[in-house]
């Protein structure tokens, strides 16, 4: 059975009687829907960016992962920022990172300056998924955090869907700078909800704000580092999949623009279902270490069927939906780690700051690897062994969790 968070047990005693503020956990979770959207918004424009500034593969590839720089590098330190300046402002000054990026891609020239305008859309989306979780475990009482917190791993794939489904509809009418100016409105929106119920994320009591020794603290522990790697191996695979297959549809099966979104819309949409399942499954005491293994040795079988000569097309769809399925429980055992092995309050954001700049890594280098194994080994099969092989990696996080589990359970004993 999994205990309660550590660093909200000063917190639980104080407020056993507190029922969840549900409108305040949905707008902290609105706020990491809208900024995972603004992350694959790319996928359904891809095709047209690339023919308006004829990009390369694997040109579109560094487009794609330029959202995810400063992840990828700095969101630990990010997530410390957070907890000494609170988590409410860096959520809201995420949201207007987001608008203000996605202004500027919408009026810009060339790739050049598309680039720099997705870097600025990113820095909100890291801001944002720092800060979130603890918006969302602050709103929930004691025994519903767990739950909320297994219901806030569901926010990228729901935030890729919205954009699948906004890029279906705009993309035909309005193009991929009319999808930009949607997301602006939807960052607004968003700003205006979470500032309106600013009053639902009282902090726990006793978050102290040492920067410095928070820092030192977090990433010197092995949990953080497990938890990241698994994760940024589980989003290697998924966004891998989810970014080309909008290409991956339309160079092999001619569809449109607005099919290929809906085509991939799906495969997203379903991924919510396995994070939710991961959040029960860890509310009923599953231990992470297992949903985590067996799920990647689970998702090995069912790639190594995906890409197997002579699948017809629909079994080939058929079995790239229940990857998604499946694979969707591992985000909710590793997001919500963060929550579950930060020692207090004050460790929280930079705890999940870490888990996510290491799974940034996955995500950053996801296009990019494909993009190459592609290009260099020629068709759309060679990205099964970078498929694997992130497996692979995640299997031995997997096992080395398992062993931080069965120590800390000999020390309670």
């Amino acid at each position: 059975m999994n205990s309660p968070p550590a660093a909200f047990a000063a917190h639980d005693r104080t407020s056993a009687g507190a029922s969840t503020n549900w409108p305040g956990a949905l707008t902290a979770y609105a706020a990491g829907v809208v900024a995972a959207a603004y992350f694959a918004k790319i996928a359904p424009a891809l095709p047209l960016i690339r023919q308006e500034f004829g990009l390369s593969l694997i040109g579109a590839g560094w487009l794609v992962s330029a959202f995810n720089l400063l992840g990828v590098t700095t969101a630990v330190f990010v997530g410390t920022a957070a907890d000494r300046i609170g988590a409410l402002r860096f959520c809201a000054a995420g949201l207007v990172l987001l608008a203000a990026g996605a202004a500027a891609g919408a009026l810009a020239g060339g790739p050049g300056l598309l680039i720099a305008a997705r870097i600025v859309e990113g820095s909100g989306f890291v801001a944002i998924v720092v800060s979130a979780p603890a918006l969302v475990a602050a709103a929930a009482a004691p025994a519903d955090r767990a739950l909320a917190l297994g219901c806030w791993a569901s926010y990228m794939p729901a935030g890729a869907a919205l954009a699948m489904l906004a890029g279906a509809g705009t993309l035909p009418v309005a193009g991929w700078r009319g999808l930009w100016w949607l997301g602006v409105a939807a960052a607004a929106a968003a700003l205006v909800m979470l500032l309106r119920l600013r009053a639902s994320y009282a902090a726990p009591p006793g978050a102290a704000r040492r920067s410095l020794a928070v820092l030192r603290g977090t990433v010197t522990r092995p949990q953080p580092w497990a938890l990241g790697i698994a994760f940024a191996m589980y989003t290697l695979q998924w966004h891998a999949v989810m970014m080309w297959l909008p290409t991956y549809a339309q160079e092999n099966y001619v569809l449109g623009e607005g099919t290929a979104a809906l085509v991939t819309a799906l495969y997203v949409v379903i991924n919510v279902a396995g994070n939710l399942g991961g959040g029960l499954l860890l509310h009923r005491g599953a231990r992470r270490s297992t949903i985590i293994g067996v799920t990647f040795a689970a998702t090995a079988l069912l790639f190594a069927a995906m890409f197997a000569a002579g699948v017809a097309p629909p079994v080939r769809y058929a079995l790239v939906l229940l990857y998604s399925a499946v694979t969707g429980v591992i985000a909710a055992a590793a997001l919500s780690g963060g929550v579950r092995y930060a020692r207090d309050a004050s460790e929280l954001s930079a705890m999940q700051g870490l888990i996510v700049q290491i799974s940034q890594g996955g995500t950053f280098l996801s296009p990019l690897v494909v993009a190459l194994a592609v290009s260099l080994l020629g068709g759309w099969n060679a990205s099964l062994y970078v498929l694997l092989g992130a497996g692979a990696i995640g299997i031995a996080c997997a096992l080395a969790i398992r062993r931080m589990e069965q120590q800390a359970m000999m020390r309670a004993e």
